[in-house]
């Protein structure tokens, strides 16, 4: 088993809201980089007086590889997914108003019994050109007094296997547990 650690992710970009005003509605970009086992995502944020969840904040989530989506879902789908394996997998302090909130899209499985098979699920990104989280952001119509712009952490693993040629290189993407949302 590799050893995991938690790494913060670049800035999002995008990002038009203020701590005290009104915006549109828009889509921040997280560009992940590729290379290590991806276990979990966090992202983080405060919804602000005037939203207080962040599943107010938040609206779809889409996780793109190569430009392509493979997984598409809103915060609160998302969050209601999590919960069905066990309330400890639900967002922490994002049902609690105007709070900082963080919510978790799990690549790996960890309400799976086996470790093995929890681990096999990580996105190992060794083989792709990019990784992208873009995430819909609400409107506020007024002011949204302690509002704090969206960031991500991860929980990473840089487990190398066996290349063709007796070195270690990074694993490639491997089993991808997709999630859409269908209308």
């Amino acid at each position: 088993m590799a050893t995991k650690r938690i790494v913060n992710l670049p800035n999002v970009s995008g990002w038009i809201g203020t701590a005290g005003g009104a915006f549109a509605a828009h889509t921040i970009t997280i560009d992940v980089p590729p290379g290590p086992r991806y276990h979990e995502i966090w992202i983080e944020a405060r919804g602000g007086a005037a939203k207080k969840l962040i599943t107010d904040l938040l609206g779809e989530i889409r996780v793109k590889i190569n430009g392509k989506v493979q997984r598409a879902h809103t915060a609160t789908e998302l969050n209601n997914l999590n919960v069905l394996n066990g309330p400890q997998y639900a967002c922490f302090n994002g049902l609690t108003n105007d709070t900082l909130s963080a919510l978790c899209i799990y690549f790996a499985e960890p309400w799976r019994e086996n470790e093995d098979v929890q681990d096999g699920l990580a996105w190992a990104t060794g083989d792709v050109s990019t990784f992208q989280i873009e995430i819909d952001i609400t409107a506020y119509a007024g002011a949204a007094a302690g509002l704090t712009k969206p960031v991500a952490r991860a929980v990473i693993d840089n487990s190398l296997v066996s290349g063709t040629n007796g070195g270690q290189v990074d694993a490639g993407l491997g089993a991808i547990v997709k999630v859409r949302n269908v209308q």
